[in-house]
């Protein structure tokens, strides 16, 4: 997906966390108006007039520890959920050479 190169992302910008630490543990108020910007910025710069789909993947408990301690492997999990998606839609919609775009997080509880 390409972006409008005039808008850049709120995302690039490092706020200031809560507690002093960098991008990290906001106040509620600034974490809410953060997420609020990004979205927007998105759903204005990001993406097309399209159909979209939310899909949401969970990590066993089992295996957590592992992608807390290689984060890493995140970017090899993403990209692995990423192809599967666009598998299956290529093969559900016919389009051999279909591509879809995808935006993706991870929300990471605390440890308990």
């Amino acid at each position: 997906m390409a972006t409008n190169a005039s808008s850049p992302s709120p995302a690039s910008a490092v706020a200031k966390g809560y507690g002093g630490q960098e991008g990290r543990h906001f106040c509620p108020s600034c974490h809410q108006r953060r997420t609020r910007t990004i979205s927007e910025w998105i759903a204005n710069s990001v993406c097309h007039e399209v159909p979209h789909r939310q899909f949401v993947f969970t990590i066993p408990k089992v295996l957590r520890g592992i992608f807390r301690k290689r984060r890493h492997l995140l970017t090899h999990l993403f990209h692995t959920a990423t192809a599967t998606l666009q598998d299956a839609f290529r093969t559900r919609l016919g389009l051999p050479h279909g591509r879809i775009g995808a935006i993706a997080g991870v929300h990471i509880l605390p440890t308990q």
